[in-house]
């Protein structure tokens, strides 16, 4: 018999090679909701089906997941985990579980600062970027130029994550408090840009990295920050 997409995932749950977990469920998706049963194929909330997948790897006696925490949320990482904790205390599920998720897992909060526009829908452009690169991706999708991921925990997961043998240590990288990124982020990049984007759109400006060039603009913005 064909396995469904759930049984499919549970094999995944308990295999070797599963070592990080990455989740953008968005600004709804941690939400502990009490409907969720232990024996749903699959439950409807995100935090009840991963504590069904940690629950399944765990009785497969596997080494415990890095969890990273997209989610626009305040505490991404502690609000997941508390909605799984939940979730074990709801179905009865044994200590050594709790202790397992709590412990051998690393639930990572996590602050995500990339503008994605959407999918490339022009078929030349996709085109010229296929002959271009030599292959065809069927994901292929638009980012701004700026990019950071600033994750939050032990300095360690340095040396497991992968993001610096891929040289991308200058836009993510992992830190033990992410929170003065998050001010920096809200207070100055967010204000800043609300601040001048208007008036630098009417004087033709399209992107901010222009804007940057601009005397004008650039001091009026020096000025509103300080």
């Amino acid at each position: 018999m064909k396995k469904t997409d759930y049984e499919k995932m549970m094999d995944v749950a308990a295999s070797d090679d599963l070592e990080i977990i990455v989740s953008n469920t968005t600004e709804a998706g941690i939400v502990y909701d009490p409907a969720c049963q232990q024996n749903d194929c699959p439950p409807s909330s995100f935090p009840a089906k991963l504590t069904q997948v940690l629950y399944h790897r765990y009785k497969a006696d596997k080494k415990g997941i890095i969890m990273l925490a997209c989610e626009l949320i305040d505490n991404n990482g502690k609000e997941l985990l508390k909605c799984v904790n939940q979730y074990i205390d709801q179905w009865g599920l044994e200590d050594g579980f709790k202790k397992y998720v709590n412990e051998d897992c690393t639930f990572c909060g996590s602050l995500v600062d990339r503008i994605v526009p959407g999918r490339i829908r022009d078929p030349k452009e996709v085109a010229e970027l296929e002959e271009k690169h030599g292959y065809a991706d069927p994901l292929l999708d638009v980012g701004e130029v700026f990019g950071v991921w600033v994750i939050e925990g032990d300095t360690k997961l340095n040396d497991i994550l992968p993001f610096r043998k891929a040289g991308l240590e200058d836009h993510v990288f992992v830190t033990p408090d992410m929170s003065p990124y998050k001010k920096r982020k809200v207070r100055i990049l967010n204000g800043a840009h609300t601040g001048f984007v208007l008036g630098a759109y009417l004087a033709g400006f399209d992107i901010v990295r222009d804007c940057m060039h601009d005397e004008t603009i650039l001091g009026y913005m020096n000025k509103m920050l300080l």
